[in-house]
Parts: C-alpha cells; structure tokens; sequence
C-alpha cells in the first residue's frame, strides 16, 4: 500500500487481521479491521452503517474498500515521551 513518508505494517490478535497505517507528515493514524465482504450487504445494513458514522460511532468509522466492509480508527498519531509501540512510526 503505497504512502507518501508513511509506514503500514500489520497485526494479527485473537484471529483478527488490523492493519495500521501511520501518516507522520500529518500526524495521523488508522487502524483498520476487516469486518466482512461487502457484496451481499442489503440496503437497510449499507444505510445503518451511513448512520453510525454521522452520529454513533464517535472515533471509529465504516468504510467500504476493495470489496470488504472494515471498520476504521483515524486518530492523531501519539507524541508520548514514553516508549510505545508506535514509537518511531510517527513525527514528534
């Protein structure tokens, strides 16, 4: 996955792929979670997910990307002084 001065790299917990793309030019994060394919997906479900990014999901948001649903957390990247495990991965 090609990023402009980013870095991607991916985790694997309890069976669940989570793939984490770090953008230090901007000082952002996402981690992205495949939930399921998206064909198939009725309308009803399509729109409840429309719903939840406008006004339920807070942080977290749904998207659908090469033929999967994923549910997707963009954050600010971390400047903590501590050591953590996205240390190096961002600008500080």
């Amino acid at each position: 996955m090609p990023l402009l001065g980013g870095k991607c790299f991916e985790l694997t917990i309890d069976d669940v792929s989570i793939l984490v793309v770090t953008d230090p030019l901007a000082d952002r994060m996402r981690a992205m979670v495949p939930i399921r394919s998206a064909v198939g997906l009725e309308p009803e479900d399509l729109l409840r997910v429309m719903q939840a990014n406008f006004d339920a999901a807070l942080d977290a948001r749904y998207a659908v990307a090469r033929g999967r649903l994923w549910g997707v957390l963009s954050t600010l990247c971390p400047r903590w002084k501590r050591i953590s495990p996205f240390r190096g991965s961002c600008r500080r």
